[in-house]
């Protein structure tokens, strides 16, 4: 059998900022990361027609908070620009942050008994039956009132009047979220080891892991694990999948406010695209005339979809993130609770958006990873 000190399985944000922190605490230890399909994960970003398109997380909220030896990479980061408030009632599309387009005074007691009533008593009938229902029954397999309340900081629905989250993201201007990932390779390469398989942890208790080839590894002091866990606790089959399709487009008359930097929230609940971004937000030019899109679906994007918001069009990419937003139910959370208390005794460390099935940004996933590091090395 071989042996590390420590294993990381996955070589995304997470894993990868895990193997940087350990080294700097432990450089004598031994790390392999183990990854079965491409440095960076999902954060990383695709060049095409002038512009950097990214395939998953790609904005740093609150990148002061990080440590000092990060802060090196925010000259490459620009402010994220405001979204622009526009909305269109008839088609139901929205910007922003939407409860500022509505009444939300003389709410009745905050209900967190489920997703449905948390939703209604925190920003109003109107809201909740013009956006935030049909919305979010897209995202969603199981129904609303089926689904717990996930953990939804204040900052990140500020009330109305207060100033947007969006004033704390920055962006990485200079080739996307690829750049981070590249800040935090050239400082980890060199003092890791790579595996490139695909792994399965076959016995918690003995920290033994096995690739698809066959071999095994004992990893002597811990794992720390990014894969997922909604797949680990056999959640998949409840997490949806997100199509999302990176391009060029001329708005039709229907979408014409996407002219405007901004990132659009679909409530229409006929069409299966639930977000669109409009890249110029991050610093991305236009291309003869066109705007470059970014556009989300719980489904896959059919030509009619296109045409809805389109002109024309240019597809420059395109991919499936699986698990891409978690389903909590009351069961489901009591499942993954009791899997994170047994990995943690043996020192089984999950990290990151997958590893911990929940809403990270890039700033919180390395955050969260430096405690789970801490943890094991204190």
């Amino acid at each position: 059998m071989n042996t590390c000190d420590i294993a990381v399985i996955g070589a995304g944000l997470a894993g990868l900022t895990a193997a940087y922190e350990y080294h700097k605490k432990r450089p004598e230890d031994k790390i392999v990361i183990f990854e079965q399909s491409r440095i960076g994960g999902q954060c990383v970003s695709h060049f095409s027609g002038g512009a950097w398109f990214d395939v998953g997380g790609h904005f740093f909220h609150n990148l002061d908070k990080l440590p000092a030896d990060y802060q090196n990479f925010s000259d490459e980061c620009k402010a994220f620009q405001k979204n622009t408030y526009s909305v269109d009632i008839h088609n139901k599309i929205y910007h922003g942050m939407i409860q500022n387009f509505f009444k939300t005074d003389n709410l009745p007691p905050k209900d967190t008994s489920n997703l449905a009533s948390y939703y209604r008593t925190s920003f109003g009938d109107e809201v909740f039956n013009l956006f935030l229902k049909p919305y979010n029954s897209k995202l969603h397999i199981l129904p609303l009132e089926e689904c717990s309340v996930p953990a939804i900081t204040s900052a990140r629905t500020p009330p109305k009047g207060k100033v947007s989250y969006n004033n704390d993201f920055f962006y990485p201007v200079k080739n996307g979220a690829q750049s981070f990932i590249d800040f935090i390779l050239k400082r980890v390469k060199d003092h890791v080891e790579f595996v490139y398989e695909k792994v399965d942890i076959s016995s918690e208790e003995g920290r033994i892991i096995k690739t698809g080839s066959g071999c095994s590894w004992g990893a002597k002091k811990a794992i720390f694990n990014s894969g997922s866990l909604a797949d680990y606790a056999g959640l998949g089959k409840i997490s949806p999948t997100v199509w999302v399709i990176n391009g060029f487009a001329e708005p039709n008359e229907t979408f014409q406010h996407m002219n405007q930097p901004c990132w659009c929230y679909i409530a229409n609940p006929s069409i299966p695209v639930f977000r669109i971004g409009n890249y110029e937000i991050c610093g991305a030019p236009k291309k003869d005339g066109m705007i470059p899109f970014y556009m989300e679906s719980c489904r896959p994007v059919e030509q009619e979809h296109f045409q809805y918001f389109f002109s024309k069009w240019q597809v420059t990419c395109s991919f499936l993130v699986r698990n891409a937003y978690p389903v909590a139910t009351e069961q489901a959370e009591q499942k993954k609770q009791a899997i994170l208390q047994r990995s943690a005794q043996n020192k089984i460390m999950w990290i990151g958006r997958y590893g911990l099935d929940r809403w990270f940004s890039m700033s919180e996933t390395i955050l969260d990873t430096i405690d789970k590091v801490k943890m094991i090395v204190d």
